[in-house]
């Protein structure tokens, strides 16, 4: 059973503002309701319900679960042909695999996302891509490559104008440059992306280069400097209240402070900052926070608090280690379980491989062997048959047509399975249609139906696009139209809904006044090998056929609806 089609785009944005909302505060509440959101969700909005539960799992240290949602959210978005859908899962993969330190799958997966943006010319996205790719090459110390990628990004976001984004490439750059020694670059960069910071009115943008500048000048033992940049990113995260990185500059400043041998100023800022951390006592830099403290203490001769800060200091070291060590082995075992199910995945589309190339041998050499047998049976009907004859003829006739409509079906949907490839060559669209409708007159004038073709007089008379597929999906619908039709007419209508520049949306139309379909079955007609029951007195064919029209249209860009009536017939628009 399909889930409701109910949640529509703007359902599943309101769900996730909603969830965003109880956030940091209530976890397990918003998770509650994106899982509720999940039960009836479907298609694209399926997907984005996944992607923000997985960055919710990933920040509660749930990562495998995290893992496993956007894989699915993954191949939804794959299986609906979107490709900004699948990159935004690639990304999300590639930043958990990061935290987790598979290094190899993470920069898979992130360089196959800036590949993406780089061949749509997308330059914010490409920016963005190449610092996380900065940021990966950098947690391995591979300078060089982190300053590479970051000098990309700082180029386009140079391009752009957007101070914000040049004064963070910038500090990046300063950091890399500082963590690899080369304090002049690091000092030319940091001073850099302050002058853009500096343009934006945004004081905390401030505060990054500023702490860099500072511990520049701390290695480079200018301290006087130092404490003059350390003190002004005080000031700032003072006035705007923000805490967080407020204890990291306070730790920095309590550790010059050493350097300059004030333990007791030094003390005072370090205790500031065990304060400001509170919950966040068992992270960096807490660790450091209470080492410095130790030295503090110890130079003040109190030495039982520094032995005390000393023990907590290697209690937090220990912890940030068992926390990075249990990462690592979620991480590979992690990787273990997905090169497991890919292995599996090959073998089962190996297999299913071989399975479709069978069918699609033995489903031609049918074809053609039916197709044989039909037009030996025509010959047959024009020998003047008597009426005894004829009625067997007519048997033959008919149980061939219908064996080879379910050896063509599976002949197509084989060929689905494995993928195809569209055309786009000029063809008459109106002669085409002329064509199409003549090949059913045999047909409809056997169960003396009336068969019509409306073109509109501004439908265009060549046009450009895959004539087989158009055929292909015009045809099952005929086909399927006077399967259920006994007695009126049946009709195909084509006309022009707009045209733009040198592309045209064309609304094809295929109605019938057969014995149509109830409301209930009306969600379940496209689905493979349906056969809703009020079709059971006619079940000619293998069902699969209205599968197939909605796949060639969906591929296509195109939708494809249905509306019908009981004894009313139906009307199919592509």
């Amino acid at each position: 059973m399909p889930r409701k089609s109910a949640n529509n785009q703007n359902d599943a944005s309101r769900l996730i503002e909603r969830a965003r909302k109880l956030l940091p505060d209530n976890v397990a509440k918003a998770l509650e309701l994106l899982e509720k959101g999940l039960v009836e969700a479907e298609g694209v909005q399926r997907s984005n319900l996944l992607c923000e539960r997985a960055g919710i799992l990933v920040n509660s240290g749930r990562h495998q679960e995290a893992i496993g949602g956007l894989e699915e959210a993954r191949q939804a978005f794959h299986d609906s042909g979107d490709s900004e859908g699948i990159v935004r899962c690639d990304e999300m993969l590639g930043e958990l695999y990061r935290r987790l330190g598979n290094t190899e799958d993470a920069l898979a997966k992130l360089l196959g996302v800036l590949s993406f943006w780089k061949e749509r010319n997308e330059r914010k996205a490409t920016a963005r891509i190449y610092m996380q790719v900065g940021k990966l090459y950098k947690s391995q110390s591979d300078y060089n490559k982190a300053i590479i990628h970051y000098n990309q990004a700082l180029r386009i976001y140079d391009s752009l104008d957007d101070r914000r984004t040049t004064s963070l490439a910038n500090c990046h750059l300063g950091d890399c440059y500082h963590s690899a020694g080369e304090l002049d670059m690091a000092r030319n960069f940091f001073t850099r992306a302050l002058e853009d910071a500096e343009t934006t009115g945004d004081p905390d943008l401030k505060v990054l280069p500023m702490s860099g500048l500072a511990s520049v000048h701390t290695g480079e033992e200018q301290f006087v400097k130092a404490l003059e940049y350390f003190n002004q990113c005080i000031e700032i995260l003072t006035i705007t209240g923000n805490d967080k990185p407020r204890a990291g500059i306070l730790n920095s400043l309590g550790h010059l402070y050493l350097k300059l041998k004030q333990p007791d100023t030094a003390i005072e800022k370090l205790e500031e900052a065990t304060e400001i951390l509170g919950e966040a006592q068992n992270r960096f830099p807490a660790n450091k926070v209470h080492e410095h403290l130790a030295s503090a203490y110890e130079m003040v001769g109190e030495f039982q608090k520094s032995l005390k800060h000393y023990r907590r200091s290697v209690a937090i070291d220990q912890h940030i280690r068992n926390h990075e060590t249990a990462l690592k082995t979620v991480g590979l075992q992690i990787r273990y379980d997905l090169e497991e199910m890919r292995s599996e995945k090959e073998s089962v589309e190996r297999k299913s491989k071989l399975n479709n190339r069978f069918l699609t041998g033995i489903s031609h050499e049918l074809r053609t062997s039916l197709n044989g047998i039909e037009g030996m049976v025509n010959l047959l009907a024009e020998t003047h048959p008597s009426p005894e004859q004829f009625e067997y003829i007519n048997t033959i006739r008919l149980s061939a047509r219908n064996l080879l409509v379910i050896v063509s079906d599976l002949f197509d949907f084989t060929r689905i399975n494995e993928g195809i490839d569209f055309d786009n060559q000029e063809f008459k669209l109106k002669e085409q249609l002329t064509a199409l409708i003549q090949m059913f007159k045999s047909r409809t004038d056997e169960k003396n139906l009336k068969l019509i073709l409306q073109l509109d007089r501004n439908l265009p008379d060549r046009i450009i696009g895959d004539p087989l597929r158009l055929n292909q999906i015009l045809h099952n619908l005929m086909n399927n139209a006077i399967k259920f039709t006994e007695k009126g007419s049946v009709s195909l209508q084509a006309q022009p809904l707009e045209s733009k520049e040198d592309k045209v949306r064309l609304l094809f139309q295929v109605s019938d006044s057969g014995i149509g379909i109830s409301a209930d079955q009306l969600p379940y007609v496209f689905e493979k090998f349906a056969n809703p029951e009020v079709f059971e007195e006619n079940k000619e064919g293998t069902g699969i056929g209205l599968t197939l029209v909605k796949n060639l249209v969906e591929r296509q860009g195109g939708t494809v609806n249905v509306t019908s009536r009981i004894d009313k017939g139906s009307v199919f628009e592509v």
